[in-house]
C-alpha cells in the first residue's frame, strides 16, 4: 500500500481525470478519511457542471474536453460558488461609502480566495504569454488594457471571469516569499471614481476604484495603508 501523504496537486490532478492510476486508490482513501476535501472537491465539480451547461451554447459546438474546461469553468464558478452562499455565511464586511456595488467586491474577494491557493490553476494564462493576455482581456472586455507592475510582485498571469457586468478579468501577482494579490477589473460604475472603497473577507481585504473605464479591486492579505499604497501605484499607471 503507497502510504505517501496525498498533495493537493493531486486532488487537483484526480479531479481533471489525470492522476496516475497508481494513486488513484490512495487518492480515494483520503477522501474518506477528509469529508471537508470531499465535499470541496464535490463542489468544485457540481458547479463546474452547472457553468458548463449554462454556457454550453457560446462558442462551442461540441462539448468542451475536461482537461480544458476546467482551466475556464472554474474561474466562472468562482464567481457562482461564494455568490450563492457568501452573504448568507456573513462573510462581506464593508466600510462607510461602499453601498453602491457590493456585489463588485463579492465577485473580486470571492475569485481571490478561490484561485490565490491553487497550484496548478492558479491561472488561466500564464505571465510568459503576458502580450497574449492583455490582447485576450482587452478584446473580451473591450476596453484597451495594460498590465500594470506592483513594486516587489511578479505576474503570475491573468484568467477571464463572468460578472453581472459581463466578461471581468483577473491577475495574480506574488512576491518572493509567494505571498499573493489580485486585481480583478469589470465594467461597472462606481460612484465618486477614483475615490476608494474598502471591503473584507476574512484576513483578506479589497480596495476598489473606477479607472480608465472600469473598476479595479485589489485585493490581499494585507493591512490597509500596505494594500493601499500599492493600490495608488497601480492607479497611477492606469490613469498615465
Amino acid at each position: 500500500m503507497d502510504e505517501r501523504p496525498v498533495t493537493e496537486a493531486e486532488l487537483q490532478a484526480w479531479l481533471d481525470g489525470e492522476l496516475h492510476a497508481d494513486r488513484c486508490a490512495a487518492v480515494r482513501r483520503h477522501l474518506a478519511d477528509h469529508p471537508e476535501d470531499a465535499r470541496r472537491l464535490e463542489e468544485y465539480r457540481r458547479h463546474a457542471a452547472l457553468i458548463s451547461k449554462a454556457f454550453a451554447g457560446i462558442g462551442h459546438s461540441q462539448p468542451v474536453r475536461r482537461s480544458i474546461a476546467w482551466r475556464g469553468l472554474l474561474g466562472a464558478a468562482a464567481a457562482v460558488l461564494l455568490f450563492l452562499g457568501g452573504a448568507a455565511a456573513g462573510w462581506f464586511g464593508r466600510e462607510a461609502g461602499f453601498a453602491e456595488t457590493p456585489d463588485v467586491a463579492h465577485y473580486a474577494l470571492s475569485a481571490h480566495r478561490l484561485f490565490v491557493g491553487e497550484a496548478r490553476h492558479a491561472v488561466e494564462v500564464t505571465a510568459n504569454e503576458s502580450d497574449h493576455l492583455t490582447a485576450w482581456l482587452s478584446k473580451r472586455l473591450d476596453q484597451p488594457l495594460r498590465i500594470p507592475a506592483i513594486s516587489g510582485y511578479q505576474l503570475v498571469g491573468g484568467r477571464l471571469l463572468p460578472s453581472d457586468y459581463g466578461p471581468a478579468g483577473q491577475l495574480m501577482y506574488e512576491d518572493a516569499d509567494r505571498r499573493r494579490l489580485t486585481l480583478y477589473f469589470c465594467a461597472a460604475e462606481l460612484a465618486n471614481g477614483t475615490e476608494f472603497r474598502t471591503a473584507r473577507s476574512g484576513a483578506a481585504t479589497a480596495l476598489l476604484w473606477r479607472e480608465a473605464g472600469l473598476v479595479w479591486a485589489m485585493v490581499g492579505e494585507l493591512d490597509r495603508d500596505r494594500l493601499l499604497s500599492l493600490a495608488h501605484e497601480v492607479q497611477s499607471q492606469l490613469e498615465s
